[in-house]
């Protein structure tokens, strides 16, 4: 099976033009009022990027940073789409994350509300995005929970919403990320439940990356923890050759992994 297809996490847009594909926070591209709505310009349009993006990008939709710092989305869906067409422009939008409530403990008790409530209100929000934005964006579902059984809960919540070679993202993985046990014991059931779809995993970490069996099951990946390391090690956190870097070690490792299983299928 071929590695995963890798979206290197960039907090400068401007240097998505380095990258064939590149992950790219919404919140990177438009200005927030003081209350985390939409600014808007005299004229009434939003306050957003203006200069186009040479490269092809996954839009993520910014839930951990809006919901550490709002509890909720302060946008509606309609001014997320709004904001979601106007980057369209700018650049080949290769996917677009819906606006998805995250299910690790932390976020359930920030906002007070149940696993099943979070569930909810994904799918609630992934219906409103759909009906609005045109068939060419590619909107990306993502399954919520904490524990495995929540996870195949949401996948069944979903119903006929997930057709046949559907992307699908995997949320709420990140702050575990760095434990590949607990990642595949999540994403072997769901992978059981529905090999057809093809899964995107967020915000991965390098050991996570390095194991042959989320390989095999995750289409794509993305990970932003190349800027955290070069933080922690005093280098500079924005530099894009850093991003470079760690983007050539995950595709190496792919590579070493991918010839593995194929020397153990021979």
């Amino acid at each position: 099976m071929a590695n995963p297809k890798f979206y290197v996490g960039l907090p400068n847009p401007a240097h998505a033009t380095h990258f064939t594909h590149a992950m790219i926070s919404i919140n990177r591209l438009i200005t927030r009022s003081q209350d985390g709505t939409y600014a808007r310009r005299r004229d009434g349009l939003l306050k957003i990027r203006r200069k186009p993006i040479k490269s092809s990008i996954f839009l993520d939709c910014g839930a951990f940073t809006i919901l550490s710092d709002y509890k909720d989305y302060p946008e509606t869906v309609e001014e997320f789409c709004e904001a979601v067409l106007h980057i369209a422009n700018l650049c080949n939008v290769e996917a677009v994350s819906s606006q998805d409530f995250l299910c690790d403990p932390h976020f359930v008790t920030l906002t007070g509300l149940s696993v099943i409530e979070h569930q909810r209100r994904t799918i609630e929000r992934f219906d409103a995005i759909r009906a609005i934005l045109p068939p060419e964006i590619t909107v990306v579902p993502v399954l919520q929970g904490y524990q495995p059984c929540e996870y195949l809960e949401h996948l069944a919540a979903y119903g006929s919403r997930l057709t046949l070679g559907m992307r699908v993202g995997i949320g709420s993985l990140c702050r575990r990320s760095a434990k590949p046990k607990l990642i595949e014991q999540i994403l072997v059931p769901i992978f059981d439940a529905r090999p057809d779809l093809q899964y995107h995993g967020y915000a991965l970490k390098t050991r996570s990356l390095s194991s042959s069996i989320i390989q095999c099951i995750l289409h794509s990946a993305d990970s932003m923890s190349w800027s955290y390391a070069a933080r922690r090690e005093k280098r500079n956190q924005n530099d894009w050759r850093e991003a470079e870097a760690f983007r050539d070690r995950i595709q190496t490792q792919s590579a070493t992994v991918r010839s593995y299983q194929y020397k153990m299928a021979i």
